[in-house]
C-alpha cells in the first residue's frame, strides 16, 4: 500500500523462541498477522499464520523435513504469496513427500 509516496508495510509478530506448536488462540489478539512466523525450537518446526481471525488462528507447518522424517501423504509447500485482497495463498507440490 502507498501513503504519501512512502511504502507502508504491516509486519506481524514473529515468534523465534517458542517451545511448542502454535494453537488457535495464538492469533491477532497477540499481535500475529497473516504471514507471521512461529519457530518451535524444541521440536524444530516452523509455521506460518494464514488466518487473521481472533480465536480461530490457522497456522500451517512450513518445515522442510529431511529424508525419511516426513509422514507419508504429506505435501511440501511450493509457494506462499499475498493476493491483492491481502490473503495468503499457499500452493503445494502435486506429489506427496515420500
Amino acid at each position: 500500500m502507498w501513503e504519501d509516496r512512502l511504502s507502508v508495510m504491516a509486519i506481524g509478530k514473529v515468534k523465534l523462541d517458542a517451545e511448542r506448536a502454535p494453537t488457535f488462540t495464538d492469533d491477532t489478539q497477540q499481535g500475529y498477522k497473516i504471514g507471521s512466523e512461529w519457530f518451535d525450537v524444541i521440536n524444530k518446526r516452523q509455521y506460518v499464520y494464514l488466518d487473521n481471525q481472533a480465536d480461530t488462528a490457522v497456522w500451517v507447518e512450513t518445515t522442510r523435513a529431511g529424508v525419511g522424517t516426513t509422514p507419508s501423504g504429506n505435501k511440501r509447500v511450493e509457494s506462499l504469496y499475498v493476493t491483492p485482497d491481502d490473503k495468503l495463498q499457499v500452493e503445494f507440490e502435486d506429489t506427496p513427500v515420500p
